[in-house]
């Protein structure tokens, strides 16, 4: 009853979108989490008629470097362009058969040119993903991810012309792709892959003039312990 009361003494002259705006930024984190879950059980239901076990049986480690020239700009008129290269590094352990429970780090940097200046940034990109096997079949490999991140890198400016990133603490991202992995030792080891992938990545938190972060991943990946 207290917390009642307290909620209506403080609201009083909002609007209801207002209030909602409160109530969603007080339990974000609650719901991030509550996001992460579903996606996770979901895709261990979804792989359940594996009845082998490989909890823990397999890892991945991954890398990549990635570089997008002349994002937002026109190089050729030399009055703005911005160049974004984001290194990624993960591992990720087998949870069964189908589905993979990982870790990402991945620092974004960009350089922007405007104006006759230059001005050099490096944002931190980190979360956690699951993926889930959707073929994984003669050293081929095509996955589904979804995942959890938390950032620096804010896609929402409008303090600039072009829309260029800037620096937020706090930014919650949920991101959504496919990928695919091809062995380049199939007669030997069978733990060396090409790894092509595309994610798209949605910020959570209520921030104007917010847009997606898209990218694209060209590495290799490492697996050893249990070989399917």
């Amino acid at each position: 009853l207290g917390g009642t009361k307290y909620l209506q003494t403080n609201t009083e002259g909002l609007d209801l979108r207002s209030v909602l705006n409160i109530i969603f930024m007080k339990k974000r984190k609650n719901i991030i989490i509550s996001i992460f879950v579903i996606l996770l059980f979901g895709n261990t239901l979804f792989s359940q008629n594996n009845s082998e076990s490989m909890f823990g049986k397999s890892f991945r480690v991954g890398s990549s470097f990635t570089r997008i020239g002349d994002v937002n700009g026109d190089k050729s008129e030399g009055i703005h362009y911005l160049n974004e290269s984001t290194l990624n590094v993960n591992v990720a352990m087998s949870v069964t058969k189908k589905l993979w429970l990982g870790l990402q780090i991945k620092p974004v940097f960009t350089k922007q040119y405007a104006y006759g200046t230059i001005n050099k940034s490096v944002y931190n990109f980190n979360g956690i993903f699951t993926q889930f096997d959707a073929i994984n079949k003669n050293g081929f490999r095509l996955y589904l991810e979804s995942s959890v991140n938390l950032s620096n890198y804010c896609t929402c400016a409008k303090e600039n012309p072009w829309d260029d990133p800037i620096k937020k603490n706090g930014i919650f991202f949920l991101g959504f792709g496919a990928g695919l992995e091809l062995n380049l030792n199939p007669k030997k080891g069978k733990n060396i892959y090409l790894e092509v992938a595309f994610f798209n990545y949605l910020i959570l938190n209520d921030i104007q003039f917010k847009y997606n972060y898209t990218q694209y991943i060209l590495g290799l990946n490492y697996k050893f312990g249990k070989l399917n």
